[in-house]
């Protein structure tokens, strides 16, 4: 048995509440960038429009295509969404050749 006033037998505070709390802390970070990284990947929209060397424009009646297949013989088959109310949704295919 220690005698009174002995160094070891004063109380000593815990580091487990300090621990707990930046544990707590750095998941309330980690937390916080996840829901900003997906709030910026919400926020891209798409992309634009970089025609380059296709011959598949944007239509007035289908929109923009979603396929291009290059011919041998310079033309370009390209696919356009089409939407059919009874069907649900098909590709319309347009020749378009250089001019």
């Amino acid at each position: 048995m220690l005698p009174e006033g002995h160094p070891d037998q004063a109380s000593k505070p815990g580091n487990g509440a300090i621990i707990g709390v930046v544990i707590i802390v750095m998941l309330l970070i980690f937390g916080a960038l996840y829901f900003w990284g997906a709030q910026l990947n919400r926020d891209a929209g798409t992309l634009p429009f970089i025609p380059g060397d296709s011959l598949c424009t944007p239509s007035a009646t289908f929109g923009p295509a979603v396929a291009e297949e290059k011919m041998a013989n310079g033309c370009s088959i390209c696919s356009y969404r089409t939407p059919i109310e009874s069907t649900g949704e098909t590709l319309t295919h347009v020749e378009k050749c250089p001019q």
